[in-house]
């Protein structure tokens, strides 16, 4: 039996209620909300927020405090094995009482199938209230990508600011291929550069998301696009470091052996 070990994540302006299923293994290890490095937890609620995504444990706590969200899970304490939600059997779940008696919650909602199915059998017929279930941004979920789970997850952002108000969608995946797609031969551009001529520089990351996420790497070019020294990405979707390198080479970008691109020499200068 594993016993959830950390406490929920709320204060008293908490308007929104998100509940996961239990803690993965590394998330037992880091005594926190979803410490998996895969895991789109974190950069969702950044991109619904319109703010950096948080690196420390410190930036997530601050962030959900900052914009009223509350996290917990469902289940106090089960058997598991490893992080395998469906490995999960003598069910305890958590007391919601603690959160919904301190803070005006307007909406539950629950992250993933299990989560929702333990909370339909055992929390909604205490509390009497319902929920809505959004898609895992469990690793594991492999099927949903990054925008695909922002276009359910933003239901979210319109309980904290509304349908028509807030930080939602301010930068649109299709508006950051729109921006690549002008990056001529020859020339490259890095994450930030591409962010700030959208408005926000600190949303590198989510240019990082977006072509991570492209449809179409013969239209948009995301492989003229590097980090701010000029390194190519390790993880380069259509075919891995040494194709973007290969690439660039084929559009007349000098690349040293390292994977670095000489930015004075290289870098669009947005026109």
């Amino acid at each position: 039996m594993i016993v959830h070990q950390f406490p929920p994540l709320y204060n008293k302006n908490s308007k929104v209620l998100i509940l996961g299923s239990f803690p993965s293994v590394k998330s037992r290890e880091q005594q926190f909300y979803y410490g998996h490095p895969k895991n789109r937890f974190w950069p969702l609620i950044a991109k619904i927020c319109g703010e950096p995504v948080p690196e420390t444990i410190e930036e997530k706590r601050a962030l959900v405090f900052q914009y009223g969200i509350a996290v917990w899970d469902v289940i106090e304490r089960c058997d598991i094995t490893g992080s395998a939600d469906s490995s999960i059997r003598n069910v305890k779940v958590n007391d919601l009482g603690r959160i919904l008696n301190s803070c005006a919650i307007q909406q539950i909602f629950v992250n993933g199938g299990t989560a929702y199915r333990l909370f339909e059998k055992y929390q909604k017929p205490q509390i009497g209230r319902n929920a809505i279930k959004l898609p895992s941004t469990s690793p594991a979920n492999a099927a949903w990508s990054f925008e695909k789970l922002y276009e359910e997850w933003k239901a979210v952002g319109e309980y904290l600011f509304g349908k028509t108000k807030g930080p939602l969608d301010r930068i649109t995946f299709e508006a950051v291929y729109e921006v690549v797609r002008k990056i001529p031969r020859g020339k490259v551009a890095s994450y930030g550069q591409i962010a700030a001529m959208l408005g926000n520089i600190r949303w590198a990351r989510v240019v990082g998301y977006a072509l991570h996420d492209n449809p179409d790497g013969d239209y948009t070019p995301c492989y003229r696009v590097v980090n701010k020294e000029g390194r190519v990405s390790d993880a380069f979707i259509f075919g891995g470091k040494n194709r973007q390198i290969e690439l660039l080479r084929n559009d007349g970008i000098e690349v040293s052996d390292d994977g670095y691109v000489n930015m004075e020499r290289f870098c669009w200068n947005g026109e």
